[in-house]
């Protein structure tokens, strides 16, 4: 019986048989745990996935009314630079205008003393007419008229249209 191994050999081939059996059982619980991990990543990048389209649509939503933003605020801003330039340009006009009309009432008061309303009194031709409604008269010095102006200047009324006038 020299082709048949001896008893003990048996043995030895039966526990290298199980031995490679429990590395087979554990390798195969290894894929398993990996197929698993697996899973559950492959989970995680689809649920990543999802939220990164999420988080794109939002973010080009985003962009784009951030740019409507920025259109909306460099008009504002051109827009109060031109309302400050032109507040500038009318306020350069009326203090010139102020200027000039302050020279010319200082030259009108003190070029004739005489020829001067009351205080108080407007003339006609400050309202545009030319009658003689309020105007002093030069022969008579001031207020010594017996015309409208001097019943006006009597009666205690002063300045604006005579009463009753509209």
């Amino acid at each position: 019986m020299s082709g048949y191994p001896a008893s003990g050999g048996l043995d030895e081939l039966s526990r290298c048989i199980e031995s490679l059996r429990e590395k087979r059982d554990e390798v195969n619980r290894s894929l398993m745990r990996q197929e698993e991990e697996k899973g559950r990543l492959q989970q995680q990048l689809r649920t990543i996935k999802a939220r990164l389209d999420e988080i794109g649509g939002g973010m080009a939503e985003e962009s784009a009314y951030r740019d409507e933003l920025d259109t909306t605020i460099r008009e504002s801003e051109s827009a109060l630079m031109k309302i400050m330039e032109s507040s500038q340009t009318l306020l350069s006009v009326v203090q010139r205008e102020q200027h000039a009309m302050n020279s010319r009432h200082a030259t009108a008061f003190t070029e004739d003393a005489d020829d001067a309303p009351e205080w108080g009194v407007r003339r006609a031709d400050d309202y545009g007419h030319d009658d003689d409604y309020d105007r002093p008269s030069r022969s008579r010095g001031r207020g010594g008229g017996s015309g409208a102006g001097a019943a006006a200047a009597a009666s205690g009324h002063h300045g604006g249209p005579p009463p009753g006038w509209h």
